[in-house]
């Protein structure tokens, strides 16, 4: 992914941004880190699942979203920072190597199932992984990025009135 353009297509009102990641684990926090930084500022509901999505499954469906986006540092073979789009009803993910039990391909089954809801994986390559390694300059720079774009495309007026 280029630029995060392609998000705009993707997400709509009744969209809901999941954060992936676990805080101790080098670029594995970038998920879980935007989500803190966007919660409440967005038109687009959040939610930090941490490093245990499948605890938040049933509140995940209780949201009712149309779209699901999860963001989460994933190996899929490219440099450290880029990001990859992979939309979960139509592209497997099982070449590529997550840190969490719960794989996106058995989200987007669960999510179809209870809800309807179309689910898409925003992939981060990491640099490290390692217990207690900080974020990654790349992933630091990628997660300002995200960030600003959330900001400036889906701020609530809440946000922009500064409250």
């Amino acid at each position: 992914m280029e630029t995060p353009e392609e998000l705009i297509p993707v997400l709509g009102t009744e969209s809901l941004i999941v954060g992936v990641g676990n805080v101790l684990r080098g670029d594995d926090a970038f998920g879980s880190l935007l989500a803190q930084r966007l919660t409440d500022k967005l038109t687009i509901k959040v939610m930090d699942t941490g490093s245990a999505p499948e605890n938040y499954l049933g509140k995940i469906v209780k949201e009712g979203p149309r779209v699901v986006l999860l963001i989460d540092a994933v190996d899929f073979g490219a440099l450290p920072g880029q990001m990859r789009l992979f939309d979960l009803r139509i592209c497997s993910t099982r070449s590529v190597f997550f840190t969490h039990s719960l794989a996106p391909d058995f989200l987007n089954s669960f999510l179809q199932q209870a809800s309807g809801a179309r689910a898409y994986l925003l992939a981060v390559q990491p640099a490290s992984l390692g217990l207690g390694d900080p974020l990654s300059p790349a992933l630091s720079a990628g997660l300002d990025i995200l960030e600003n774009w959330f900001l400036a495309h889906y701020a609530s007026l809440l946000n922009e009135a500064g409250k």
